[in-house]
């Protein structure tokens, strides 16, 4: 088996980059570079590529190769010459079924490391994830389909990345790509895990930290390890989720907000997220490794380090 690892992350590895959603592109450059570094130091990868635009900056690594992509030399090319069935990590935008198409194409070729084709084809969708969670008995957030003038409406994308083109409505429209639910302000949060074969282990319970204005709502960070006094209950969410979905592979990132007294779930990305930038030093070096561990040898650690402390993430931050 070829004993090396591609990192393709969406946004960095354009011929021309799009900087309009600042905070989103950071995000990307600071996850991809800190997956590069993790699998760098822990791993058993002998060669690891990292899919780039030329003109963002590169790391140094022993194992560490960047493919520098710009016009004489594209993203296309590079696939061509890599080996088939050599490892990928995937970091692609639900946005426009982004992921769920190129997770498709890099399949046909490369070992993907990612949930399978028919797992991201109900996760990528919130619309498909929301009746698939009601449909198996899993607490989420429901669809609001009347008006409820008692209650703020918010307007979210079927398919999109995070929070990003979450607006507050006045009124419930039918809109093609759009579905409405009802906005709720109490604690938000989410958790990380990992997955295999409809198994799991909870990685971290998270607080999310979110910015409300007239118009719309987003997140703008993340504390990592903020929702730990809730390991018992999110663990237990966690392996409901694994459970429904056994083409979930890797590292899963699930949304989440607490209504009356109970976890719901929001959405599920079946792919890294922003909260892996703080494990580390929320959880210790050995939590890296176990993430690492996965990849490299499909083995779920069957207990995971104890939280050390918490680490708080601001996205805007990550630009500096």
């Amino acid at each position: 088996m070829i004993n090396e690892l591609i990192i393709f992350e969406y946004f960095t590895s354009q011929e021309k980059l799009n900087r309009e959603h600042k905070e989103i592109f950071c995000e990307a450059v600071s996850l991809v570079n800190y997956i590069a570094r993790i699998f760098d130091r822990h791993s058993g990868f002998k060669k690891i590529y990292v899919l780039r635009n030329s003109k963002l900056d590169i790391l140094e690594g022993k194992k560490i190769n960047f493919c520098l992509i710009d016009k004489n030399n594209s993203l296309e090319n590079y696939m061509k010459c890599f080996k088939p069935l050599t490892k990928m990590i995937l970091l692609a935008p639900e946005t426009n079924k982004i992921y769920l198409t190129l997770a498709k194409e890099m399949r046909k070729k490369f070992m993907l490391l990612n949930p399978n084709n028919e797992t991201l084809a109900k996760i990528t969708s919130k619309v498909k994830t929301v009746d698939f969670l009601i449909k198996n008995k899993v607490p989420c957030v429901p669809f609001l389909k009347n008006q409820n003038k008692n209650s703020q409406i918010i307007s979210k994308p079927d398919f999109g990345a995070g929070s990003d083109n979450i607006n507050f409505v006045n009124d419930i429209v039918k809109r093609k790509g759009f579905f409405y639910q009802k906005f709720f302000s109490q604690e938000k949060g989410s958790l990380s895990m990992l997955c295999k074969d409809g198994k799991s282990i909870l990685l971290s319970c998270n607080k999310q930290i979110v910015k409300k204005t007239k118009k719309s709502i987003r997140q703008i960070g993340v504390i990592v390890g903020g929702a730990e006094k809730y390991r018992c209950e999110l663990d237990i969410l966690s392996k409901l989720i694994s459970d429904i979905l056994p083409g979930l592979n890797g590292f899963v990132g699930v949304d989440i907000i607490k209504l009356g007294g109970k976890w719901n779930v929001l959405e599920i990305n079946g792919r890294f997220t922003s909260s892996l930038l703080g494990i580390e030093i929320a959880y210790g070096e050995k939590m890296i490794e176990i993430i690492t561990n996965y990849y490299v040898n499909r083995i779920l650690c069957k207990k995971t380090p104890k939280l050390l402390k918490t680490k708080t993430i601001y996205f805007d931050e990550l630009a500096n």
